[in-house]
């Protein structure tokens, strides 16, 4: 994800803060983002990638997840939705999250976009 700061500021504004928190929306057709309603698991579930090259899952240690706010892409009926990722965190050197990867993807009729949210370092 290209961000128009360089690499030197956001580090200077991670020094400087305590906090940093980023919402990623994913817009969805056909394609799990989360939960999948079908299976009831979060197998296909999307993985953030920070700044600092750790990796953020439904399934990871609760220290590497992320916050589902809202989660409209567990079904698949041909209609769009979105799933809302929030990242809130005292490291902030975790901010901005710099890829997403996305599991659930490649199928006819499937498609996506995702919306990256601000960084608020506070």
């Amino acid at each position: 994800i290209p961000y128009q700061s360089k690499v030197v500021q956001i580090k200077f504004l991670q020094s400087l803060h305590d906090k940093a928190e980023q919402e990623i929306t994913f817009h969805c057709k056909n394609s799990v983002a989360y939960r999948d309603a079908q299976s009831k698991s979060k197998d296909r579930a999307i993985l953030l990638t920070t700044f600092n090259g750790d990796w953020l899952g439904a399934n990871n240690k609760k220290k590497f997840r992320y916050k589902v706010t809202e989660d409209g892409c567990q079904v698949k009926d041909g209609s769009w939705g979105k799933t809302v990722f929030e990242v809130k965190t005292k490291k902030t050197n975790r901010l901005p999250i710099v890829d997403v990867g996305i599991a659930d993807i490649g199928q006819q009729d499937q498609a996506f976009r995702v919306e990256v949210g601000r960084v608020c370092f506070s």
